[in-house]
């Protein structure tokens, strides 16, 4: 009965573990220049603005200027690949009283991307999965290095 209750305990703690890197994941961030936004138009942008972070929708680059519209009700129905954007000062952004804002793209101090890596998110797992399955079948077994002296 005790092997039983090792093995439940270690399959607990292994799945409690798969579980936190599964919803977690490994993640990648990438830095983009200002410059270089408008080849990323097609993604969700967050603004970080006045110590919270925004939701964007219909942002565009034009005139060396980023154009979007704050929407605080927004929710994307995508849950990574995120551009987010970091002016330099809160002053720079130009918001009007329909939440549409505007920023120079001289005035943005930090671009950067970040993705969720599922195949890497799936070898760690996996990789963790065989790591722990080993470590149990060598803890379970007897093994007696002295008992053949």
């Amino acid at each position: 009965m005790k092997n039983h209750s090792q093995l439940n305990r270690t399959l607990s703690l292994l799945l409690i573990f798969v579980i936190l890197i599964q919803q977690f994941g490994c993640i990648s961030t990438k830095k983009i220049q200002p410059t270089d936004l408008s080849i990323y138009e097609g993604n969700q942008y967050k603004l970080r603005y006045r110590f919270a972070v925004y939701d964007v929708k219909e942002a565009q680059v034009s005139n060396n200027t980023l154009h979007g519209k704050i929407d605080l009700t927004y929710k994307s129905s995508q849950k990574n690949n995120f551009v987010y954007i970091q002016p330099i000062a809160d002053s720079l952004v130009k918001i009007d009283s329909n939440y549409y804002f505007s920023v120079p793209l001289i005035g943005i101090k930090k671009v950067y991307k970040k993705d969720k890596e599922p195949v890497q998110t799936a070898l760690v797992i996996c990789g963790s999965i065989v790591g722990i399955l080993l470590l149990v079948a060598v803890l379970t077994t007897s093994f007696d290095p002295l008992a053949g002296l």
